[in-house]
């Protein structure tokens, strides 16, 4: 397997509606269950998972459609570090099913998702392909 393990997780703070957190998360990834643990600032929402292609399977979809895989690569290839890579996502736009990257702090905090490989290079080519018009140049399928 490419991809060895995929965290998600954001905080649920007080003011929020655990199910629209909830529910952001779910439009940006496949989920099966959540684990939740208590934190200073609120409640921790995550999911740890190996199946990696299937739980990124929305945000492969996602960023096709809303046709900003430059974007993406771009951001991935800034937060990549050795094999890991780390996207921090706007949570309110997770809501209404679009992918927003940040890079600063939000006023309710990110969505972050963190992705451990022995070959990001290849994930990054997976997710965010390089295009040409706005069209992947080519895609690839990962194994696992």
């Amino acid at each position: 397997m490419i991809i060895h393990k995929v965290r998600a997780e954001t905080i649920i703070c007080p003011t929020e509606d655990e199910k629209k957190v909830r529910a952001a998360l779910e439009n940006i990834i496949v989920l099966k269950q959540f684990a939740e643990e208590e934190q200073e600032l609120g409640k921790l929402l995550f999911v740890e998972t190996t199946e990696g292609k299937i739980i990124l399977s929305k945000l492969h979809k996602l960023m096709r459609t809303q046709r900003i895989l430059d974007t993406a690569r771009e951001f991935m290839k800034k937060y990549q570090l050795s094999n890991e890579i780390t996207l921090k996502l706007n949570k309110q736009a997770a809501l209404m099913g679009v992918v927003s990257f940040t890079e600063g702090e939000t006023s309710l905090g990110p969505i972050v998702i963190k992705i451990t490989t022995s070959k990001p290079e290849q994930v990054i080519d997976w997710l965010a392909p390089k295009t040409k018009d706005g069209k992947p140049l080519y895609e690839i399928e990962l194994e696992g």
